[in-house]
Order: C-alpha cells, then structure tokens, then sequence
C-alpha cells in the first residue's frame, strides 16, 4: 500500500474502541443468554457499561470476575458437569471468549487515552496544587501520559479485531488438550485441569518476564550496567554496611570522648 492510499484511509479515534466494546457485551449478553444464563449474564453487562462510561481503572478486571463466576456457575452449580462437554469446540466459547478479550484489550487501550499509557509516576507532578482528600496537604497534579489519539491507525484496529477468532480458537485447542480423567489426592479433573492452567500462566509469565529483562539488560550501556550493579549490590549488602558505617561511627565516637586523634 502506497503512502497516498494510507492517507487516504478514515481516521480512527477513541469512539472507535469504545463502539469495539460496546459491541464485545452486545456479543457477551447473547452467548450467555443463549447458554441460558440471565441474572449474572444482567450483572455482567452492567459491570461492563459502568467501566466503559465511568471510565473505571479496574474494569475490564471485574468484568472478567463477573464473566468467571457466571460461567462457574453454568457449568458446576447447575449440575452442567463434564458430561455435556464432549465436544472439543464449542462456537458459544469461542464467540465469549473473544468477546471478552476483545472488551479487555479494548478497554485498555482507551485507558491508555483517557488516563496514561504508563503507570503514572508520583514524582512528576506539575500544574497548581490542589488537594485529592480533605486530610492531605495540596499537592500539584501527577503528570499523565496519555497517548494522543492521532496515533491510532486502521490497522492498528482492524489486527485487534482479527487477532480475537484466532486467540479464542487457541484457548479452546489448548484446553481441550489438557488431561480430561486424571485424578490426584482425590481432586477432581475439572479442578485439576484449572490447576494445571493457573500453574502453566505462572511460569508462562515468568519465562516471559526474564527474557525481556534480559534482553533490557542486554541492550544497556555501560553507564546504566553499572548503575544496575551498584543498585543490585546496595540492596544485596545493605544490611552488612549499614551495621559496618555504625561501628565505625561507634569507634570515632568513643576515640573522640577519649581525647585521642581519629
């Protein structure tokens, strides 16, 4: 595609994202309606409109408790066991299960907007002071760094909304992959198989996260690999130093009542 031909493509704005997560609890309402599910299917919706109009921090958070705890309930409280689960892939799953993502990724990505693409940082503060709560001394305003909205493009938007089928479809190989009949101490597979889950995401995150700290550390100069180490032996030796500099400042102090030189 040419650069005119990219100029020429619509402008995408903030009101795009939240039309994508309007649309994700249009599409969670009707999957769990149709799986027969209507007051927590109601509280989900609710959840999801308060965060997407209030523009709540933690939203997409409960939205995801909400959509777990109706779905816990569908499938265990309502005597829905593993016997009406032979099929591998169910179209309802994976029509909610992108849905959600989508209504989370979506909304995080306008949080980035509306509030800071980054977690805000306290020490950078600037306009008037004011007071956040009554029993607080003013304070100026904490810098937010938001992303302007000029930044978002149509394929920015368009590989979100591709992206969501072939995630769905991935957790739903993936779970249909894990052991069905297995039995350890007595728990039952289906709480094994969430076990296994929760555990495979924990190391999962790990490895993910010492890789791109490698790979930060590796593309460091020498001047911020040394201020890392220096850091890293602070923390590591602190408690050694800190009792040495008291000793020391024991012994001067005892030299200096005695009358002798330091």
């Amino acid at each position: 595609m040419t650069e005119h031909q990219t100029q020429e493509l619509p402008p995408v704005a903030a009101f795009h994202y939240q039309a994508l997560c309007g649309l994700c609890l249009a599409v969670i309402f009707l999957a769990q309606l149709n799986q027969g599910l209507l007051i927590p299917n109601v509280f989900c919706i609710l959840i999801g409109a308060l965060c997407l109009f209030s523009r709540l921090t933690l939203g997409p958070v409960f939205l995801l408790v909400m959509v777990g705890v109706a779905q816990w309930a569908y499938y265990f409280s309502l005597g829905r066991g593993s016997a009406q689960r032979a099929r591998a892939l169910e179209i309802t799953d994976i029509i909610l299960c992108a849905a959600v993502v989508g209504f989370v990724a979506a909304h995080f990505r306008l949080q980035s907007i509306w509030q800071s693409v980054l977690p805000s940082d306290p020490r950078r503060r600037a306009g008037p002071p004011r007071r956040q709560f009554p029993w607080l001394r003013k304070q100026p305003p904490v810098v937010a760094q938001k992303r302007p909205q000029g930044q978002i493009t149509p394929f920015e938007l368009a590989g979100l909304v591709l992206s969501l089928s072939a995630w769905a479809v991935a957790a739903q190989i993936l779970w249909a992959l894990l052991p069905k009949q297995v039995e350890i101490i007595g728990l039952p597979p289906r709480v094994l198989q969430m076990i296994v889950v929760a555990w495979g995401l924990a190391v999962g995150f790990l490895i993910v996260r010492g890789v791109f700290s490698l790979w930060r550390f590796r593309q460091a100069d020498s001047a911020t690999a040394q201020l890392i180490l220096q850091d890293t032996l602070w923390k590591e030796t602190r408690g050694e130093q800190r009792r040495i500099q008291r000793w020391l400042a024991w012994w001067k102090w005892e030299k200096r009542e005695r009358g002798q030189p330091s």
